[in-house]
């Protein structure tokens, strides 16, 4: 019986398996953290991640993983009124070898290299180890009953695992709970947290049917532009898709697509009028607008 141990450890099997192609992936995720200063008692934090760029550990080649926090709705006051402050900062070097296996490094917090996940297959009777720190470490065998598949919005399938405690892990995207959930148990003051949409490329490949406001994104969406220097800027919300420039001619400059950076910059560019759209995943507009550079 193949296994192995690590933070969180997953071995073989052989029905599906989603690649990880680093560079392309991208998500969101939410935390709710304890808020007495709210009436409900919490406070909703929306966080992009993403992989961006390279760097080297001790000799070893890692994407670079980045976090941004998009969005607070805190009403108790923590550092100058916000839970986290907004702005991108690195989370930690991340690579996948040819196995599907996903370490990480920082040189800091972990200076010798983590095996994270273990992307290859799972097969039934393999053994299972998810690792918090120190003696905490709880094997579980792969059955029947705790092994499943779920579709993906691409049309294809991954497998999934619920033996720890009915923790979701989905080969590919990792716990539900959280990319980072084997190493980042929850502060005191999170209550609970989730992936709620997970990409690849440009296409979200899956969407967590736990977090009930999905659905209700896309009437909370907010584009804000200015402009500097000839250097257009947009500010768009976690959950766009695609945004498009347009000339006042109807003439498309310029295209992009959510790659979890929701700060854009185009330019430079000429001083005048110009057309923009938002699109969602289907390649619906569901923000047009207008801008002016100066």
């Amino acid at each position: 019986m193949k296994s192995s141990l690590f933070s969180l450890l997953l071995i073989s099997c052989s029905l599906f398996c989603v690649s990880a192609q680093l560079d392309n992936l991208h998500w969101q995720e939410v935390e709710y953290h304890d808020d007495s200063g709210d009436p409900s008692g919490e406070a909703k934090i929306i966080m992009n991640y993403w992989i961006s760029g390279d760097t080297v550990f001790k000799g070893k080649a890692y994407k670079k993983l980045y976090r941004e926090c998009v969005y607070q709705d805190s009403a108790e006051f923590h550092n100058d009124g916000l839970i986290y402050r907004y702005g991108i900062s690195f989370r930690l070097g991340i690579r996948e070898d040819e196995q599907g296996r996903i370490y990480i490094s920082d040189n800091v917090s972990y200076p010798t290299e983590l095996l994270l996940y273990d992307f290859s297959d799972w097969d039934i009777g393999d053994t299972l180890f998810l690792n918090r720190g120190g003696d905490n470490i709880t094997p579980t065998i792969i059955t029947v009953n705790n092994l499943d598949s779920i579709l993906l919005l691409d049309g294809s399938y991954a497998k999934s695992f619920s033996g720890f405690d009915q923790l979701k892990l989905i080969n590919g995207i990792g716990f539900t709970n959280g990319f980072l959930f084997p190493i980042a148990p929850y502060p005191g003051s999170i209550l609970r947290s989730l992936i709620f949409r997970f990409y690849k490329g440009d296409r979200l490949l899956w969407e967590n049917p736990k977090y009930v406001d999905l659905n209700n994104l896309r009437n909370n969406m907010v584009v804000r532009t200015y402009s500097a220097k000839n250097i257009l800027n947009f500010n768009l919300p976690f959950n766009f898709n695609q945004l498009e420039l347009y000339s006042l001619d109807g003439s498309l400059l310029y295209k992009c697509y959510n790659q979890g950076n929701t700060k854009i910059q185009i330019g430079p560019i000429s001083n005048g009028v110009y057309l923009f759209k938002v699109n969602d995943t289907n390649g619906s507009a569901i923000i047009r607008g207008k801008t002016i550079v100066r």
